[in-house]
């Protein structure tokens, strides 16, 4: 199998095999991918007479570095057009390696064999030609005055004194504020006179006493009812609901006010006296 150079020239041929043939052809070569199918160029040959057909092809780079292979398939037609074959001609296909050939300039048997003395020789050379300016001399002059006056600018200015603030005013009305918290006189509340209401709460236990030993020794009726809620243990507190009703008619709205402070007086003087109800 024939090795191509990626990048290189090669020359494409087609020789027709009849020799006595004096017909005029045309030849047409078609290179493709022999993995891919892929047609990669197409180019037409020169006839060079005495039936042979030549084309120049520049080879395809080896972009992977691995190497592949391609297939070169000639056509023979009748025609310029290159549409008719000629029927006496079969096509002809040739497949070629494309890779890199090593020579002996780059060493032989299966690895390239580098003279590092050449390549170092080469590379000093080409740096002896490159030429390095020379930088020159900046005047920094102008720049340096500039800075100079941004210097003594900054160092001539004057800040004010910062005055200290005077806070006397404002203490002396806080002083004040003090002392006129401090000298408010709250007066004492007056201590309430609670006698005509005990009276009058005296009046109405009177009432109620009589009122329950009336109906308890007079109205025989009566007390057979109270007996009879008795036997069949029936809680009937009919004393504290008459009392709860006298209180309710001879205190005024006003005195309702200060209901809880006569009857905590109240409970006082039963303890001091006597039970204000019996049981019945």
């Amino acid at each position: 199998m024939i090795q191509l150079r990626p990048t290189e020239t090669f020359t494409i041929v087609r020789v027709l095999g009849d020799t006595v043939d004096t017909s005029t052809y045309y030849v047409q070569a078609v290179i493709r991918n022999s993995k891919t199918g892929a047609t990669i160029d197409t180019v037409n040959l020169t006839d060079q007479g005495s039936r042979r057909f030549t084309g120049d092809w520049e080879v395809s780079a080896d972009v992977g570095g691995e190497g592949f292979y391609i297939d070169i398939t000639t056509t023979v037609y009748t025609d310029s057009g290159y549409s008719t074959n000629a029927g006496d001609y079969a096509e002809e296909v040739t497949s070629f390696l494309i890779q890199d050939r090593y020579n002996r300039t780059f060493g032989l048997g299966g690895g390239v064999d580098i003279d590092y003395k050449k390549v170092r020789k080469i590379i000093q050379d080409e740096i002896k030609t490159i030429i390095i300016p020379i930088p020159e001399k900046v005047n920094l002059s102008s720049l340096e005055a500039g800075v100079q006056r941004v210097i003594s600018q900054i160092i001539n200015i004057k800040f004010p004194q910062q005055k200290e603030t005077d806070l006397s005013g404002v203490m002396v009305e806080i002083a004040n504020t003090k002392n006129a918290i401090d000298n408010k006189h709250i007066p004492e509340p007056e201590k309430v006179d609670l006698t005509p209401i005990l009276a009058k709460n005296l009046d109405i236990e009177k009432i109620i006493n009589n009122v329950l030993t009336e109906m308890k020794v007079g109205n025989k009726e009566v007390v057979n009812v109270f007996n009879k809620f008795k036997k069949q243990k029936i809680k009937f507190d009919l004393t504290n609901k008459l009392k709860d009703k006298i209180n309710n008619f001879f205190i005024s709205p006003d005195d309702l006010v200060i209901k809880e402070e006569i009857t905590e007086v109240v409970k006082e003087k039963k303890k001091r006296n006597r039970p204000f109800l019996r049981k019945l």
